[in-house]
């Protein structure tokens, strides 16, 4: 267990180092806001300060601290990922009350849908998004699993944002960046 004095000492070392594990966050994540690259490492203080209780010692401190600031964001990141709702991503794409796909009527979704490239992405945004099954209901419909349903549909929406903004001439929304959106084909 540790004395009071190595206790005040681990923190007040991981507290003076918070800026530097800050700085090689955003040196990884450039376009990420700073507000959530120093959460992160805050949060991962906590974690250490939680660690330092119940006994345990880090090896290497910068280390343990960088990592777990990392994998946190990485969370973060995967979490805020998920709940990204079509409307978000084509918010504004050519309706005047920030709809989305549900506001295209049939001639611009087969047009929308013909210049999607990938099958998989075009079915799984058109079942989801369009045609309003749960990613599950999706799945057993493709003969796919879930997750691979998942990532079809996130995918997908990008290309549908980027065929509607750059090929079909809608006003890009608000969120809306062309280099994230190229398709790789």
């Amino acid at each position: 267990m540790l004395s009071k004095i190595e206790y005040r000492q681990w923190v007040r070392t991981a507290v003076a180092l918070q800026p530097r594990i800050v700085l090689a966050l955003t040196r990884r994540h450039r376009r990420e806001r700073q507000s959530v690259l120093e959460d992160c490492s805050e949060d991962a203080i906590i974690k250490l300060i939680e660690k330092l209780e119940a006994g345990w010692v880090p090896e290497k401190l910068v280390a343990w601290l960088l990592g777990t600031a990392e994998l946190c964001f990485r969370n973060e990141y995967r979490k805020n990922r998920r709940n990204t709702p079509m409307d978000e991503l084509t918010a504004e794409v050519g309706t005047e009350d920030g709809g989305a796909l549900q506001y295209l009527d049939g001639n611009e979704m087969a047009e929308l849908f013909s210049r999607m490239h990938n099958a998989d992405y075009r079915d799984a945004v058109r079942l989801t998004d369009y045609e309003g099954y749960s990613v599950k209901e999706a799945a057993e419909i493709m003969g796919k699993t879930s997750d691979a349903v998942y990532h079809y549909k996130e995918r997908g929406q990008k290309e549908a944002a980027r065929i509607l903004v750059d090929e079909l001439g809608y006003p890009p929304p608000s969120n809306y960046r062309a280099k994230q959106c190229k398709n790789k084909a």
